[in-house]
């Protein structure tokens, strides 16, 4: 619970990753920052208008932590904030300029990171590559020839190959080719079914065997990245079960299993060796169903 205006408020979670030393990071809707010890205490960073150096928003949407201790924190209308777990110093980011006279000081959708340490940010018709060691922005804009509008990158991963991949409110999914600045549509079979034929993206992960999986407000599915062709539910029949639910988010275990979240139907875990799909719900313990 968080509190608001001298009341007690309910939080809900939106991200929960650990920090390099073992913490535990939640991001939430009105309560900021938490983070759990490896002891077990909790502790809450906020947002304070007097101090330049407290988290940006308490409205903190997304997180994400390196192996060596930094943690990002994105938040849904106040910009990026940044600190060192070993430390806990925090620092934030509200404006995002190129140094060719362009601005973002807008809301971020999602953040990944790729092997160089270069942090690579979803928002609102583009996608942000900010190199966080020599303080460069670069700007690649979203823009689609088929449909003749820009589109928000909602969802964002990197594959093993080190290409990024945009996920967007209307237009699908695409491969960003960084020489030209390019996103290349990843063509999907439509007839498929639902899953496939939404172009509403709400989350794209890389798993550990390479695969892409895309989350719809139709269900859910994989897309080959050596192939870019997505795999039908004929290779792995329990996804079919997912078919018309909204899922948001994904998550991988040590153990190679997939962890959706859904809009309103709890959570489901993926076995791929077994193609086995387990559903967990609010009657089973679930805080809520969403």
């Amino acid at each position: 619970t968080g509190e608001f205006n001298k009341k007690q408020l309910n939080a809900q979670l939106n991200e929960i990753r650990p920090a390099a030393n073992g913490d535990i990071l939640v991001s939430t809707e009105h309560d900021g920052l938490v983070v759990i010890s490896k002891t077990g205490s909790i502790a809450r960073y906020t947002h304070d208008p007097i101090y330049t150096n407290s988290i940006a928003s308490d409205l903190t949407r997304r997180v994400i932590s390196s192996p060596e201790g930094e943690v990002i924190v994105g938040s849904s209308a106040a910009g990026i904030s940044s600190f060192n777990i070993y430390n806990k110093t925090a620092g934030y980011t509200g404006i995002f300029s190129d140094r060719q006279g362009n601005f973002y000081d807008s809301y971020m959708a999602k953040i990944g990171e790729d092997q160089n340490g270069v942090l690579w940010i979803g928002a609102a018709e583009r996608v942000i590559k900010w190199d966080k060691k020599k303080n460069l922005v670069k700007f690649y804009y979203y823009f689609s020839e088929k449909t003749g509008q820009s589109h928000e990158v909602r969802s964002l991963c990197i594959d093993k190959s080190g290409r990024v991949w945009a996920g967007t409110l209307g237009n699908g999914v695409s491969v960003l080719s960084e020489s030209n600045g390019q996103f290349k549509p990843v063509s999907v079979d439509t007839t498929l079914g639902p899953a496939f034929k939404s172009n509403v993206i709400l989350d794209l992960f890389t798993a550990s065997d390479g695969m892409i999986w895309v989350a719809t407000m139709a269900g859910a599915y994989t897309i080959d990245p050596a192939t870019l062709t997505a795999n039908t539910h004929k290779k792995y029949p329990a996804l079919q079960q997912l078919t018309g639910k909204r899922i948001n988010a994904f998550l991988e275990d040590r153990d190679g299993r997939i962890w959706m979240a859904s809009m309103n139907e709890g959570v489901y875990c993926y076995t791929k060796k077994t193609d086995q799909l387990s559903h967990f719900t609010k009657e089973m313990g679930l805080a809520s169903g969403q």
